[in-house]
């Protein structure tokens, strides 16, 4: 019955879904066209309708799906009544697009077998303005001589290429690992070298032969970037930022002054303290509204309203749980951890667990392509039931299996 339910399945293909919003992210970029960038949110939410439409309306979801289901659109139509006039439409489709992604995964009929040409577009849109700066995001001390046209901060950088990589990891095999640490690296930023290393170790840390020789590279990758001063920052941020924590609290942190905390540190990077700060300011609001808010959220987009920087917290965590409340921070991280068991590979679960990791330190779930390749792409691993990588040969001559994955 199984069988029968995915073969009717979607006839669509992600990475085509993400070029066609990449492309119209470019023009919007490009240009500043306010109009382009409605048209880009239209399409978005038509792309979303359309998978949820087709996931709910189909057999196999309800049968696999079904309880998560019910209670994602009890918990959310809530949240939605509760917080009328207090919603952005466009917050409620990001978080909407992740169970949409994952669901629609699983149910479609598309193969593992990604054409060249959507690796070329997938890697290169992106790129395409970089020579030539941006009319839209003007280069920022943060960014320093570096201005992404496509991407908004390097943050937003780090996590598409992850998620590019996790989408081709049926090209790229074990390689996947050390070429996304490469990219968290390249781009230098801490959170994501930091939730790469910690991936790494929490699902591929055994002694055998493969495991190590992926740690040998790892090591050398480290030493060479140390050499290059990619990891400068690391010290220059995390070592007064952990003292302080240890020996002051974040309480004592929140209090401070930007220009007292600059003299402390003896830099003007305060992005580590600058996290604390809000984290604390929208939790201490949070923690203490009444029961009906902390369970249904202030409503979506409503950190930014709220808080006293009027900014979304850079952590997707507390950013759920404040504006959509208890129960749906439950159904995030069930659709998270649903996820992660149904990867079978170690190298898959690695890539997709630096999402997990890096979202408690910024807000990732604004990438709406990235979210797309990373939950659309894990329901289509885990449909396609990918093995841990293996050299074995395949037992069935109708299957094609390059490096543990069934293509057929």
């Amino acid at each position: 019955m199984r069988g029968n339910m995915e073969a009717r399945g979607l006839p669509w293909r992600l990475d085509f879904l993400v070029i066609v919003n990449s492309c119209l992210m470019l023009f919007y970029h490009s240009t500043g066209l306010n109009m382009l960038g409605v048209l880009g949110n239209g399409i978005s939410a038509v792309m979303v309708a359309y998978l949820l439409i087709a996931s709910i309306s189909s057999g196999y979801t309800w049968t696999r799906y079904g309880i998560l289901l019910a209670f994602l659109i009890a918990s959310l139509g809530l949240t939605l009544m509760v917080n009328v006039g207090r919603t952005d439409p466009v917050d409620v489709l990001k978080f909407v697009s992740i169970f949409v992604a994952y669901l629609a995964g699983r149910i479609s009929r598309q193969s593992l077998r990604i054409p060249w040409l959507s690796v070329v577009l997938l890697v290169g849109i992106p790129l395409l303005l970089l020579p030539f700066g941006s009319r839209i995001y003007y280069v920022s001390e943060g960014l320093g001589d570096l201005s992404f046209s496509y991407f908004m901060t390097r943050n937003a950088a780090v996590i598409y290429y992850t998620a590019v990589i996790f989408y081709l990891y049926s090209r790229l095999g074990r390689y996947s690992v050390p070429i996304q640490l490469l990219v968290a690296i390249a781009f230098g930023k801490i959170g994501a070298i930091l939730g790469s290393v910690a991936a790494y170790i929490i699902w591929n840390v055994r002694f055998d032969i493969r495991a190590i020789a992926l740690m040998a590279v790892g090591l050398i990758i480290g030493i060479v970037g140390f050499a290059l001063g990619a990891f400068d920052r690391v010290f220059v941020v995390m070592g007064p930022l952990w003292s302080d924590l240890t020996n002051l609290g974040p309480e004592r942190i929140s209090q401070m002054d930007y220009g007292d905390i600059a003299l402390r540190t003896g830099s003007s990077d305060v992005s580590g303290y600058f996290r604390i700060k809000h984290w604390y300011n929208i939790w201490d609001i949070y923690s203490k509204c009444d029961y009906f808010q902390i369970i249904f959220g202030y409503g979506p987009g409503q950190t930014k309203i709220i808080s006293d920087m009027k900014l979304v917290p850079h952590n997707d965590y507390l950013r759920i749980l404040c504006e959509f409340g208890v129960a749906n921070f439950i159904l995030f991280i069930s659709i998270i951890i649903i996820a992660l068991r149904n990867l079978e590979s170690n190298v898959l679960k690695s890539i997709f667990s630096v999402y997990v990791i890096y979202s408690m330190f910024d807000n990732l779930i604004d990438n709406f392509t990235s979210i797309l390749m990373l939950f659309g792409g894990a329901g289509l691993y885990a449909k396609h039931r990918v093995q841990p990588l293996t050299t074995r040969r395949a037992t069935d001559p109708s299957a094609h299996t390059i490096q543990g994955i069934n293509w057929r």
